[in-house]
């Protein structure tokens, strides 16, 4: 399966704490993500509870400083590697709690990541799942 949610990639931040009770800053942002994905989603799909695969491209917008050189490479469909701030660990740890009880029952599924994060024209969030149904737990 594939999914694609448009934007600029986010990454995870700290929980922070007011007073007496700690929270998520992006609370919001990832029912936000929850909405993209079900509208994606095939009618009557249930939340995965095998192990899983999944592989993530994170298509990072480009400055309006970029040179031409690179922006036309980018137009040909080259791939070059994002090499600035945006830790791709934050950007799964986003992902994979965003999509619990979603996509998967909890993340704890996933069991292999394929992942990566290049230079866009624009800015989205590219994943494909493969549930390993094959896999036979010992």
């Amino acid at each position: 399966m594939r999914f694609e949610i448009p934007g600029k990639p986010i990454p995870q931040t700290r929980a922070r704490i007011s007073k007496n009770f700690m929270y998520d800053p992006l609370f919001q942002v990832k029912r936000n993500m929850r909405l993209i994905i079900k509208e994606q989603l095939p009618e009557g799909f249930k939340p995965y509870t095998e192990p899983i695969e999944v592989k993530v491209i994170f298509y990072m917008p480009t400055p309006k400083a970029l040179p031409k050189h690179r922006r036309e490479a980018l137009k040909a469909g080259k791939e070059i590697p994002h090499e600035k701030l945006f830790d791709v660990d934050n950007g799964l740890k986003f992902l994979f709690d965003s999509f619990n009880g979603v996509l998967w029952e909890d993340d704890r599924l996933i069991w292999k990541v394929s992942v990566k994060k290049v230079w866009a024209l624009e800015g989205k969030t590219v994943f494909y799942l493969n549930p390993t149904n094959g896999i036979k737990k010992i």
